[in-house]
């Protein structure tokens, strides 16, 4: 079964404080993980505050504490 994590953020200050344990808690699935892909959604050119793209900062955060994963290829 899949599991979700869902938590109320108020601002992206502390997002990679609250991913990395979302990270930590299913480290065990990036053992033999040699490339990652992470694919924000990317669907109109807009400012991140109108919230048709993913927001940048989050793409960072997720970039920041998947690295601590491992030491693999990350692809954006």
């Amino acid at each position: 079964m899949n599991k979700v994590f869902v938590s109320k953020v108020k601002d992206y200050k502390n997002l990679e404080a609250l991913l990395g344990g979302f990270f930590e808690a299913i480290k065990d699935r990036f053992q033999n993980v040699t490339t990652a892909l992470l694919k924000p959604n990317l669907l109109q050119a807009c400012l991140p505050e109108r919230g048709v793209t993913t927001h940048p900062e989050f793409v960072k955060a997720v970039y920041l504490s998947i690295r601590k994963m491992g030491d693999f290829k990350i692809i954006l």
